[in-house]
């Protein structure tokens, strides 16, 4: 049986790298009889530090089936720079799926000894694009917050539980029991051995 994971919100991301521009601050000059001929505003080249936390939260929880699959979602947190707004509340963040690990045959073996047909994968995900609420699209680098509570990875029967899973918890459960009265029966044994006398009584009946 293979098993779905899904993503839940929310996560973190760290920014390696998002360029965007700003308009710098000036004083306003005291008013004179002579108008100004107007001037273009000056923009500079505003850079989000690296190792910025993005916190953003996913549209739903997503059923991770293959590499390259499409994940998105919304930040939740605005980032500044000097006093600039750069990404507001909102901005869509988009990526994918990089990674799916396979489970190596003696993970397998021994997750099938403790009767779980379907051991966890390590799963990689990756953001590259920044849309703003005004239209403009941002290719960005993050990294994924490892975290515990930050990116969570939860089997689909968490969510959903299913009869095939049910049916597995029940055989286990039947399976500790035997497994239990065999030990059970063989305590015994080995007590009515051990009690005096026991033992010519099996000499003599032999």
């Amino acid at each position: 049986m293979r098993r779905f994971l899904f993503v839940s919100t929310p996560c973190v991301l760290f920014v390696l790298s998002i360029a965007l521009s700003g308009q710098t601050l000036k004083h306003r000059p005291e008013k004179s009889e002579t108008p100004a001929p107007a001037q273009a505003k000056p923009s500079i080249a505003l850079q989000v530090a690296p190792g910025t936390p993005l916190k953003i939260a996913l549209d739903k929880e997503v059923r991770i089936r293959h590499v390259g699959q499409p994940i998105g979602g919304t930040t939740t947190e605005p980032i500044y720079s000097f006093d600039k707004l750069l990404v507001p509340v909102g901005s869509r963040v988009t990526g994918k799926i990089t990674e799916i690990d396979d489970v190596s045959k003696s993970m397998r073996t021994l997750s099938a000894m403790n009767a779980d047909f379907s051991p966890e994968r390590k799963i990689g995900v990756e953001f590259d694009q920044l849309t703003l609420p005004d239209g403009r699209r941002v290719p960005i680098q993050t990294v994924v917050s490892p975290g515990a509570g930050v990116l969570q990875f939860v089997p689909a029967k968490n969510t959903r539980q299913t009869k095939l899973g049910e049916g597995k918890e029940e055989a286990k459960g039947k399976l500790n029991e035997a497994r239990q009265a065999v030990k059970q029966q063989i305590a015994d044994m080995k007590k009515q051995i051990s009690e005096p006398g026991k033992m010519h009584r099996l000499e003599r009946f032999a």
